[in-house]
């Protein structure tokens, strides 16, 4: 029963190992969503590229007519922000 134990330990010890270095390594870009009908001033800065140089990586903007489409994206894991 102990080296179950230890196995399953060690199991989940490499797994959460691996699960960290992952999420530390850092993104290229960001894939953030957008309404293009919405004219606010955030697109100032979009155009400005203050985003990216804020952020340190490209950010990679895209446009969508509905919420529904933007919401799809996201739950695909094409999107990691939505501005809406």
């Amino acid at each position: 029963m102990k080296k179950v134990t230890k196995n399953a330990v060690a199991g989940v010890a490499a797994l959460a190992v691996a699960g960290l270095t992952t999420m530390a390594q850092a993104a290229d870009s960001v894939n953030v969503a957008f309404f293009l009908e919405w004219a606010i001033p955030n697109q100032i800065a979009k155009v400005d590229k203050v985003y990216d140089d804020a952020m340190g990586v490209d950010v990679n903007w895209t446009d969508f007519s509905t919420g529904f489409a933007m919401t799809e994206a996201m739950l695909a894991g094409d999107i990691e922000i939505a501005y809406s």
